[in-house]
């Protein structure tokens, strides 16, 4: 039971960073829309939902968590543009899907990094498309075309590959790169928690003095024994 309320608790509190990650600093970055948003954005939801999907038996709590920052995050950041909404309810929804169908959790998590950054990507550039028509992606052609002419001795009339998809290949390149880094700090956060609860666990029973001038020593095993099951005990929490 008491494990039951300590998963309860770091789940709450990995929920309301999360929160607060979305609320803060993503309206902050989307009220200077900024390019790279939703590769800050979503890197740091992919290590939210790696923990809750660590510390949660049910899977099922990484929707009842994406449910509960969506709303705190329409409360105190109600100017976010809805896509945003959109691209967290999918975060959550995708790594729902994966840790519970998949049962590695390295590999849950970097198809986890690499699938929502990659939607992030690609979410970016169709809503530039449908805001500013295809007309913007011939206008950066146009402009790299001017450019190469500017420097070159030979004049184009036209390039032999498209400025614009090579943008946007770049694009969606630096957003795979950020999916694997962020997946692989959501793998190996939950294990760096353990290890430090484990040290602090340590640290704490070496600075008991366990024996009494008064008292027989104990035996060995009934000295370090009750060391032992606690150890294991935090090292698999």
């Amino acid at each position: 039971m008491e494990n039951k309320n300590l998963s309860q608790q770091k789940i709450t509190r990995i929920t309301a960073l999360w929160a607060l990650s979305e609320s803060a600093l993503g309206g902050l970055l989307h009220a200077f829309r900024l390019p790279f948003t939703g590769l800050i954005i979503g890197g740091f939801a992919v290590v939210f939902i790696c923990l809750l999907a660590n510390f949660c038996a049910n899977k099922k709590t990484i929707l009842t968590s994406t449910l509960v920052v969506m709303l705190i995050k329409f409360t105190i950041s109600p100017h976010t543009p809805l896509t945003a909404y959109l691209a967290v309810s999918l975060q959550g929804f995708i790594g729902y899907v994966f840790f519970s169908a998949i049962p590695s959790f390295n590999i849950a998590a970097l198809l986890l990094g690499i699938t929502t950054q990659l939607l992030s990507a690609f979410q970016r550039v169709i809503t530039i498309t449908v805001v500013f028509g295809e007309t913007f992606w011939e206008s950066i052609d146009a402009f790299a075309l001017g450019i190469i002419n500017k420097f070159s001795t030979a004049q184009f009339d036209k390039l032999e590959f498209s400025a614009s998809l090579l943008l946007i290949l770049c694009y969606a390149f630096i957003h795979l790169l950020g999916g694997i880094y962020f997946a692989f700090l959501g793998i190996k956060l939950p294990r760096k928690l353990k290890k430090i609860n484990s040290l602090e666990v340590l640290q704490e029973l070496r600075s008991i003095d366990i024996t009494s001038s008064n008292k027989k020593r104990k035996k060995w095993y009934r000295r370090k024994m009750p060391r032992l099951i606690l150890i294991r005990f935090v090292s698999d929490f």
